[in-house]
């Protein structure tokens, strides 16, 4: 499986979950885009329906050409702007757009406004995005009151001392915390 679908499923299994049991905190995400069928997502693929919320919940429309790609990798770029789409709506801010050049660049400056990103951090956002930096980056869209643990995984075969952990506390938008450089 490839790091894109994992990275959009955790994410969007992750708001599935944490909308119900947290209904007044994350009260500003309703669906707001009707979903069109991806040509390359299956109704029977395990992942369908968190695509389809993640469409309807205005965190991704997809590449070019009116497909998903489950089978591609997840930039920088792409996971950059699915977190500040996630801060936004949690916020009740303007969702950043694509209208500009490069088409990511709105959702950067967003998440660098919020604190999401720290100048610097990345030097290509063309570059794949790892489950750490996915992790990072919504570990910092939204306050860790709403990032409840909703399992235990034992290893991470992709994650050990070595990884690059962006925060230096289980509460990241806490201004009481401050990130660790990589």
């Amino acid at each position: 499986m490839n790091r894109m679908l994992r990275s959009l499923s955790a994410a969007a299994l992750s708001l599935t979950l944490t909308v119900p049991a947290l209904a007044a905190g994350m009260s500003s995400f309703s669906p707001s885009v009707t979903y069109t069928p991806f040509p390359d997502v299956a109704d029977s693929a395990w992942y369908a329906p968190y695509v389809r919320q993640a469409v309807e919940l205005g965190l991704i429309n997809g590449k070019s050409g009116g497909v998903f790609d489950p089978n591609g990798k997840l930039t920088l770029a792409e996971a950059i702007n699915m977190a500040a789409k996630t801060c936004a709506i949690y916020e009740g801010d303007p969702v950043p757009t694509t209208d500009c050049q490069p088409w990511y660049q709105n959702a950067v400056n967003y998440a660098l406004e919020q604190g999401i990103l720290t100048r610097g951090e990345y030097k290509d956002y063309t570059a794949p995005a790892t489950r750490a930096d996915m992790a990072g980056l919504f570990a910092w869209a939204l306050p860790a009151t709403e990032l409840t643990r909703i399992n235990r995984i034992g290893d991470l075969a992709d994650v050990d001392q070595n990884t690059c952990l962006l925060y230096t506390s289980p509460s990241p938008r806490d201004c009481s915390y401050s990130r660790m450089p990589c």
